[in-house]
């Protein structure tokens, strides 16, 4: 269980709190572009996105907008994270957003999603082909799959270099695992690249 997705080994806070803050700082917004990603995405407003480690709800709760007929279940291995989510879920009025607490080893993916977002948690997976294998198996087939990592080297966001995997170490990750790469999504980030797969 003390595994990189365990315990975010480079998260440098002592308090829940602390990481909260960080998450939903404000400047954030500038490199991440929240909703240029969420707008790519193209969600048609009845679909179930599962948004994997979902942290602070930063994006839960965009998507959650975007499919007002459907929902979003987020999803985090940190019980302080989740019972978060819920009271902001509750707070915003996002009845279409469930919140549920995963385990390292087990991504929780639901059958009836029909895209799953994960935006800079592969690089916190302690053993990502195994993950990534249980969470083929646990989607349904025609599932789109669409990663969000740091590109690689020295940025000013990010991990450090040594965490990160590179645009082919996550394509292969994710192709071994039995997902179908399906390309990029069309959305221009300084610092990530976004790649999509398909179940």
């Amino acid at each position: 269980m003390h595994g990189k997705m365990a315990g975010h080994a480079h998260k440098p806070f002592e308090s829940p709190q602390k990481y909260l803050e960080f998450l939903e700082r404000p400047e954030r917004a500038q490199w991440q572009k929240p909703d240029a990603i969420v707008a790519a995405l193209g969600l048609k407003g009845d679909e179930t996105v599962v948004d994997i480690g979902a942290g602070s709800g930063y994006f839960s709760m965009r998507l959650a907008r975007q499919v007002p007929r459907g929902r979003v279940i987020a999803t985090d291995v940190q019980p302080e994270m989740v019972r978060y989510l819920e009271q902001r879920a509750a707070s915003e009025g996002a009845r279409n957003v469930q919140a549920v607490l995963a385990t390292p080893e087990d991504p929780t993916v639901s059958g009836e999603a029909s895209t799953i977002f994960l935006c800079d948690v592969l690089h916190h997976v302690e053993h990502p082909a195994k993950w990534l294998a249980r969470m083929h198996q646990e989607a349904r087939v025609g599932a789109r799959l669409v990663v969000v990592e740091f590109k690689e080297g020295d940025l000013p966001q990010g991990p450090p270099a040594s965490m990160k995997l590179t645009r082919a170490e996550t394509i292969r990750l994710v192709t071994t695992a039995g997902f179908k790469h399906t390309g990029e999504l069309a959305v221009e980030l300084p610092y990530q690249y976004v790649v999509t797969f398909e179940r």
